[in-house]
């Protein structure tokens, strides 16, 4: 279990992951707003 541990990455580099998908779905979610409104 520990080896599983130190080969994640940081937990600092995956929340920068997550922010960087949401910020790119929530841009796409007002995309499509704009084309539907």
């Amino acid at each position: 279990m520990r080896r599983l541990m130190s080969a994640l990455p940081p937990p600092e580099a995956i929340g920068r992951r997550l922010t960087h998908n949401l910020r790119r779905v929530v841009g796409r979610l007002g995309f499509f707003r704009r084309l539907t409104a």
